[in-house]
């Protein structure tokens, strides 16, 4: 992280006092844990700020997560942004398009993806070979001498722990040491509460349905669900789908209001997450990693998707149903 950065992020904070903070669509515990850190920054320094994202939170870990930790109060559905006099995208990136301000001309960008463009005068701090977001802005308070409170800490762990799957995936020294240092300070039965949610009826039923419906084709598994309440299922079963033996590659489609939901699960190198989730969407409403992707389609034909990814990731080979009998 460039020093030159952190001095004109702070030097940007100290002469505002409004900022939005801008996360991708559907955030996840890295997007939410990273953004409330930002808003902890901002309020150090004296400025008021909102969060803001497009689509849902209706993951029940990420509704306890907000819940628990107070963070809450700071997100916002609808705003206008010229009531801020500063816009920060966190976990994503001001040129992408899979969150609600596309092609906005914001202040700053946090983010670990691999960068889609740089623009002038954006302080941007994107670095995509860190595990999370979160382990940025962990070094930005550090830097900043922030004190960090167990709120923050725990959802900067949450973080950092839910992208890199307990730091199993995609990890650096950089993860590790943020993870250390923040575990001391987290709230231990908030997090215990957070990744232990009561879910519903409707969940496991989607989650059987996904299973039965699931199509195999050599290393490749996939399936589709159609007319679903909220894509947050869709990551849980990619995740399922990749453990399966054998699988190198899954993808979950859900459809919601005329719009097909996305996520690809990757677990060989010669499959790029993130790669394959933005060659899936013509406009772009799609990002990643190597091993995590997803995004969403307007009016397209699931069939098509399936097909498209398969020809990309040069997937061969007789389909036939995910469950078999034992």
């Amino acid at each position: 992280m460039r020093n030159v950065e952190l001095t004109r992020l702070r030097k940007l904070l100290k002469k505002i006092s409004s900022l939005l903070i801008v996360t991708h669509n559907n955030p996840d515990p890295d997007a939410l844990g990273s953004a409330f850190a930002l808003s902890v920054l901002a309020k150090n320094l004296k400025v008021r700020s909102n969060i803001f994202y497009g689509g849902f939170i209706s993951r029940p870990e990420n509704k306890r997560m907000v819940a628990l930790l107070k963070i809450r109060p700071l997100l916002k559905k609808r705003v206008q942004s010229r009531d801020y006099q500063a816009v920060a995208f966190v976990d994503c990136q001001a040129a992408g398009r899979n969150h609600p301000l596309p092609e906005y001309e914001g202040a700053i960008e946090i983010d670990h993806h691999p960068r889609i463009r740089r623009r002038k005068g954006l302080i941007s701090i994107v670095e995509s070979g860190v595990g999370a977001t979160a382990t940025l802005l962990f070094e930005i308070l550090m830097k900043m001498k922030v004190p960090i409170s167990s709120p923050v800490a725990t959802g900067l762990f949450y973080g950092i722990k839910t992208d890199t799957d307990n730091l199993s995936r995609g990890t650096t020294n950089r993860d590790i040491e943020a993870y250390s240092h923040l575990f001391s300070t987290i709230d231990k039965r908030k997090l215990a509460l957070i990744e232990h949610p009561e879910r519903s009826r409707y969940y496991y039923s989607l989650l059987m349905k996904g299973l039965k419906k699931g199509r195999i084709v050599s290393s490749f598994a996939y399936t589709r669900l159609k007319d679903i309440t909220s894509p947050t299922i869709l990551p849980e079963l990619a995740d399922l789908f990749i453990n399966i033996k054998g699988v190198n590659l899954s993808l979950v489609l859900g459809e919601k209001d005329g719009i097909v939901h996305f996520s690809i699960r990757s677990r060989e190198k010669t499959y790029n997450a993130g790669e394959l989730a933005q060659a899936l969407t013509p406009t772009g409403e799609a990002g990643g990693h190597e091993e995590m992707g997803g995004g969403r389609i307007r009016a397209s034909e699931p069939g098509k998707i399936i097909a498209k990814l398969k020809k990309v990731a040069g997937i061969r080979g007789e389909e036939r149903p995910l469950l078999s009998k034992i």
